[in-house]
């Protein structure tokens, strides 16, 4: 059964607390200033509200939009998983080139990968694409060899 935001709210007090290690007493010490504090707002005059909202009045404004936002991502989830793959690819872009700005090898300069490594990694490829021309080769003989004894097969039963 889920939680009512009151018994939330308790929970994640509660917690909070347990993580910063408070006893008891201070919890309860915590509990009432957080009392005094509420009936002290719950009892200001119009002018303190007015200041209030004066001085939170633009940080309400942001909440007030990461609030739409955080609705709209939430009723168009193909929206939100689209701004989080366009988010992710723009993050990877940006560590890619910070990464090259700042790696003294493959940075700025334009300096490449050494000719002894370009050496072995041109043996590696020719190495791995005979490998895979010899796994064709040796799979299309088979398709052959296996069509033939089909072909054989179905002329032998056909003379029956």
């Amino acid at each position: 059964m889920p939680l009512t935001p009151r018994e939330a709210f308790k929970t994640g007090f509660l917690i909070r607390c347990e993580e910063e290690g408070l006893g008891a007493d201070e919890i309860t010490a915590r509990t009432k200033a957080a009392h005094v504090l509420h009936h002290r707002c719950a009892n200001a005059t119009p002018e303190e509200e007015q200041l209030v909202k004066q001085a939170f009045g633009p940080l309400q404004a942001g909440a007030n939009l990461a609030g739409s936002v955080l609705n709209l991502l939430v009723k168009a989830p193909w929206l939100a998983l689209g701004g989080g793959a366009i988010a992710g690819a723009g993050g990877g872009m940006l560590a890619g080139k910070l990464r090259n700005e700042f790696d003294p090898v493959m940075g700025a300069q334009g300096e490449s990968t050494p000719e002894e490594i370009q050496d072995i990694q041109a043996a590696e490829l020719v190495q791995s694409l005979s490998r895979e021309a010899a796994s064709t080769r040796r799979r299309a003989g088979m398709l052959k060899l296996k069509r033939k004894r089909e072909e054989e097969d179905a002329n032998r039963w056909s003379r029956i």
